[in-house]
C-alpha cells in the first residue's frame, strides 16, 4: 500500500512578500532536473538509465518507506512543488505555477508527495502562510490517492495553513 498524497493549492500572495520567501518559493517550483543514465547503474534501471521505455522512473516510484533515512527526517532540498507530468498514484497531471495578479502573486498547484514529505510540505505551507492574501475560501485540498474526496486547507484564526 501506498502512502501517497494528492496536494492542490490555489492561493494569492499578497504584493509585499519578501524576496526570500519568494526565493525560497521558486526553488520548490523548480522542476527536478532531468534523470540521465549516469545517475543510475544498468543493473537498476536499464543501460540507459531508464526501465526499458525510455522514461525516466517518476521520483516517488523507487521511495522507499522502510529506509531509515526517511523516517521523521526533513529534507530542506525537497522540492514539495517540483513534480511535473503524469501523476504517478493520484492520476491525471502534476502541475505548479506561479503568476502575476494585480495584487500580487497567485499559485497554482497540483502535486503529489509521499506521508514522509508531510513535514516539507508543513514548512512550505507555514512559509507561505503569512503572505496569503485573505481567502474566502479554502486555499487547496489535501486527498490521501484512495480517497474520493479531499480534505479543504483553510487559513486558519491564528494565520496558518494546517494539514489535515
Amino acid at each position: 500500500m501506498a502512502d501517497i498524497y494528492e496536494l492542490e493549492l490555489a492561493l494569492d500572495l499578497d504584493a509585499s512578500t519578501p524576496e526570500p520567501v519568494l526565493a525560497r518559493l521558486r526553488t520548490h517550483l523548480t522542476p527536478w532536473p532531468e534523470i540521465d543514465g549516469d545517475e543510475f547503474d544498468g543493473d537498476e534501471f536499464g543501460e540507459d538509465g531508464f526501465d526499458g521505455d525510455g522514461v525516466p522512473p517518476h521520483p516517488l516510484a523507487e521511495f522507499d518507506a522502510d529506509d531509515e533515512a526517511f523516517e521523521g527526517a526533513y529534507d530542506p532540498d525537497y522540492r514539495v512543488l517540483a513534480l511535473r507530468g503524469e501523476a504517478y498514484k493520484v492520476g491525471g497531471t502534476l502541475h505548479a505555477a506561479l503568476e502575476p495578479t494585480e495584487r500580487g502573486l497567485r499559485l497554482t498547484a497540483r502535486q503529489e508527495f509521499h506521508v514522509e514529505n508531510r513535514p516539507e510540505v508543513r514548512a512550505l505551507l507555514a512559509l507561505l502562510a503569512p503572505h496569503v492574501v485573505s481567502p474566502t475560501g479554502p486555499v487547496g485540498g489535501l486527498r490521501w490517492y484512495e480517497d474520493d474526496e479531499a480534505h479543504p486547507l483553510v487559513l486558519d484564526a491564528e494565520g496558518g495553513i494546517r494539514l489535515p
